[in-house]
């Protein structure tokens, strides 16, 4: 037998003499160009790839709005400072067909003064009625699909912000 191969035709010896495996052998589009796939190894190397330049907040953006107050004195209305947060299209942000077995998603997690807002579970929006200029928020992204399977810090992006204008 040749240096380097083996009875399995998925089983290979690297230059490091360790023996490393192919999940697919010669099914993947990175081992052989006619191939119309990558296999799930490879296709999870090319997220954790690509996804270290890339933060998953597009944007933060804040603004103000008006609800009701309870019960209504003089003025009947109290100004509430909301933060608009503009991810990339990923998961459920896709355009166009998105294969429900890659079960994408986001989770989104705010924090004021370290603790998490109750009422902004995964929300891209967030009202805030106690508030002030100076106040910092801090917003953690995590992206989840079913083709990446390992923990890694490039699936989180996370971003502080202190909160600028004021309202009325």
């Amino acid at each position: 037998m040749a240096a380097g191969s083996s009875s399995l035709p998925w089983r290979r010896f690297s230059e490091k003499n360790e023996t490393t495996y192919r999940p697919t052998h010669n099914d993947c589009l990175m081992r052989t160009v006619t191939q119309p796939n990558f296999c799930k190894v490879c296709l999870e190397g090319l997220w954790l790839h690509l996804l270290q330049k890339v933060s998953f907040i597009d944007n933060i953006a804040e603004g103000c709005t008006t609800r009701p107050r309870n019960p209504g004195p003089d003025d009947p209305y109290t100004w509430v400072k909301t933060v608009d947060l503009t991810l990339i299209p990923l998961a459920h942000l896709r355009k166009g067909f998105l294969p429900s077995s890659l079960d994408e998603r986001y989770i989104v997690t705010w924090k004021r003064k370290g603790k998490t807002i109750p009422t902004s579970n995964n929300a891209a929006k967030i009202e805030l009625t106690d508030w002030k200029v100076g106040d910092t928020l801090t917003v953690k992204v995590e992206f989840r699909t079913k083709e990446v399977r390992i923990n890694s810090k490039v699936m989180t992006s996370a971003f502080r912000y202190t909160i600028k204008e004021t309202c009325g």
